[in-house]
């Protein structure tokens, strides 16, 4: 996997970001790059870095990589049931992420669950169709929009998030988790 390269990554999220708002899934505004910043295209499919110092933060992630591979991955007649699972797991994991905010006292949190309300409501819109037997939006969700939308969350807002949960451990009395 490669590693996140500061020359490269505002490029790449400007990139990312388009796409993803092209497509409902929403892009905080801060996360913008200004012009004069690289042009570097963004990483393929599947090269996404999903490290972030906190392990159980790096676990949910991968989860929700595997999630994503193993819905793309499905045939037609089983497309519809990953699709539902997917959703299920991504709201699973955006409520322990939440928790973690409060946990944590995320100063932003509001800004981040903001931003998992609008890629659930995508998400939810999305799966109106496949339920209806539409799958190519379904897939292409699963395929590339959620999986460039999770890099770029994962550099941004989840990079906020875990620097708030170390912050948070280094701060309390020893023995505390």
């Amino acid at each position: 996997m490669k590693q996140w390269n500061p020359a490269t990554s505002g490029a790449r999220r400007d990139a990312v970001s388009e796409q993803c708002e092209a497509n409902g899934f929403p892009v905080a505004a801060d996360t913008r790059t200004t012009p004069d910043q690289s042009t570097a295209a963004p990483r393929p499919a599947g090269q996404y870095e999903t490290r972030c110092g906190v392990p159980a933060l790096n676990q949910l992630h991968d989860e929700l990589l595997a999630a994503l591979d193993e819905t793309a991955s499905s045939n037609d007649r089983e497309f519809p049931a990953h699709y539902e699972a997917l959703v299920a797991k991504v709201e699973l994991a955006f409520r322990e992420e939440e928790q973690w905010m409060e946990d944590a006292g995320l100063v932003d949190m509001h800004t981040h669950q903001a931003e998992h309300a609008r890629v659930l409501g995508a998400l939810h819109h999305v799966h109106a169709h496949v339920m209806a037997g539409e799958f190519d939006e379904g897939r292409r969700v699963a395929r590339e929009l959620m999986p460039q939308w999770l890099s770029l969350h994962i550099d941004t807002m989840d990079a906020n998030l875990a620097r708030a949960i170390q912050r948070s451990t280094t701060h309390k009395p020893s023995g505390s988790v």
